[in-house]
């Protein structure tokens, strides 16, 4: 019955033909060979959306790892900006107080420069725009020397006499209070 000689044959239960032209065959065929390969994209989508995922989530742990070691620096930064902030406003003081003094050292020098040998000062009151001096001359001529030297110097604006006291013809000292006006 059987022949070895014979070739292999097979046995088809289903008729590839017949359901292949129906719309059923089509739409099988068609959901077994699309829909495997939309299957696999999308697989393949998630598993990218993972992957990457985990690369984020790495990369979000080393910058907060990053920031944890650098506290310490950022930390020793805000330190040395107080010590410059007061710093700065130490300078500024200085210059201020500097300032205030050149126009002092100008005002001495000036009141150096026209005071006479033979006069006595009692009493100096100064500030930033004025100068009050209170003395003693020995006679009207060192007095009135005083004051032309004084009209001379460019940084007092205006001379005001307030006090001016002679105790004669017999001993011509002379007492004197003028305010200064600083420019």
């Amino acid at each position: 019955m059987f022949n070895s000689d014979k070739k292999n044959s097979s046995i088809n239960f289903l008729n590839n033909k017949k359901l292949d032209n129906t719309k059923i065959g089509k739409v099988i065929n068609w959901a077994t060979t699309i829909g495997k390969s939309i299957i696999c994209l999308t697989f393949s989508f998630v598993i990218f959306s993972f992957i990457y995922r985990f690369y984020l989530d790495h990369q979000i742990e080393l910058l907060t790892e990053k920031i944890q070691n650098n506290i310490n620096e950022i930390d020793q930064y805000s330190q040395h900006e107080k010590n410059i902030i007061d710093f700065q406003s130490k300078l500024n003081l200085v210059e201020e107080k500097t300032k205030d003094e050149i126009v002092y050292i100008k005002v001495f020098r000036a009141l150096e420069i026209c005071m006479p040998k033979q006069s006595q000062l009692k009493n100096i009151e100064m500030n930033k725009k004025s100068l009050k001096i209170e003395g003693t001359t020995q006679n009207e001529v060192i007095f009135s020397n005083f004051l032309n030297a004084l009209k001379k110097q460019e940084i007092f604006s205006q001379i005001i006499i307030d006090d001016l006291k002679t105790e004669g013809v017999l001993n011509p000292k002379i007492s004197f209070v003028i305010k200064l006006q600083i420019v």
